[in-house]
């Protein structure tokens, strides 16, 4: 039976080539944008734990002085760990350091850019109203409708959600799969594979107590949760820390789980026969960690083919 990660899924929907090179084992050359990635995550998931705290002691209000104290200081806490890692000499202790350093992209813009992005997210969240449940969540699920003929087992899905919440729409209860994301702008978000697999993997019992490894919320705890959501509806959320805004990644339901499905028998077809094509439109190509290997060659510069 195979396990496959959202990330990986994520990884092999944008170009199965980059995906094969990561599993082969190829050195990466880690990006900038990566690594602010990488930074902007630890650091706002602390922050987003210390608001929470916040709210709780306050009944979930932030309007008096001493609860608006406690988040200012939270906040200023935030920002002295973005710039302690953001650091050349610090910067190992959460992730690689960078070795290809995309355009605009200097450790002094991107340590600007960082800080006010916390501070500008810390402004969104913190009136917004939900019911925080878990940040880092990690889960194990079987993927319904798929099969491993060789051991005779569904395959399995393994991710991490970086916000797993509960909020109302329109006066009725969902369960919010919300992701953290530094890059550019994203379209069609609807049919996006890695939110599908976060909801999906939300539906199955496994998630919510625990299965090979990860805790969930216990056996107790957890199956509370998971009959008090069985019937919630899923809806997905891209917070995008560079317009300060949150995109709507819509619902998901039957038929993008069948989806789900599906691709993930086609990505274990590509992985039983070794074969990982490269990307026709070339969109992630500009970030990609494996740019200088790319065909064997290395991708051509954006100026390459230019006349003199």
């Amino acid at each position: 039976m195979a396990t496959y990660h959202v990330s990986e899924m994520n990884s092999w929907s944008r170009c199965p080539a980059a995906y094969g090179y990561e599993k082969r084992g190829v050195p990466r050359q880690q990006t900038s944008a990566l690594a602010y990635g990488t930074v902007i995550h630890h650091v706002v998931h602390g922050l987003e734990r210390e608001i929470w705290n916040i709210r709780i002691k306050q009944d979930r209000q932030l309007r008096n002085a001493e609860a608006y104290r406690l988040y200012q200081e939270s906040v200023a806490k935030a920002v002295r760990t973005f710039t302690y890692y953001w650091h050349p000499h610090n910067i190992e202790g959460l992730t690689d350091p960078v070795v290809r350093w995309l355009p605009r992209q200097g450790y002094s813009e991107l340590r600007s850019r960082g800080i006010d992005a916390i501070r500008k997210y810390a402004d969104l969240i913190r009136f917004d109203d939900h019911e925080l449940l878990g940040l880092e969540f990690g889960f194990q699920v079987p993927i319904d409708g798929t099969w491993d003929d060789e051991l005779g087992q569904p395959h399995w899905l393994a991710g991490t959600v970086d916000r797993l919440a509960l909020r109302y729409y329109r006066r009725v209860p969902g369960v919010a799969i919300d992701d953290y994301k530094t890059g550019k702008e994203q379209r069609h978000l609807r049919w996006n594979l890695q939110f599908t697999g976060y909801c999906y993997a939300s539906t199955k019992r496994e998630f919510w107590v625990g299965a090979r490894g990860e805790d969930g919320f216990g056996e107790a705890r957890g199956e509370e949760l998971y009959q008090r959501t069985l019937e919630y509806p899923r809806r997905g959320t891209w917070i995008n820390m560079r317009t300060f805004k949150f995109q709507d990644a819509g619902w998901r339901a039957a038929l993008d789980y069948e989806r789900l499905g599906l691709a993930v028998e086609q990505m274990h077809a590509s992985v039983v026969a070794d074969i990982y094509p490269l990307s026709i439109s070339g969109d992630a190509c500009a970030y990609c960690d494996f740019a200088s290997v790319c065909g064997g060659m290395g991708r051509p510069d954006e100026n390459y083919g230019q006349p003199a």
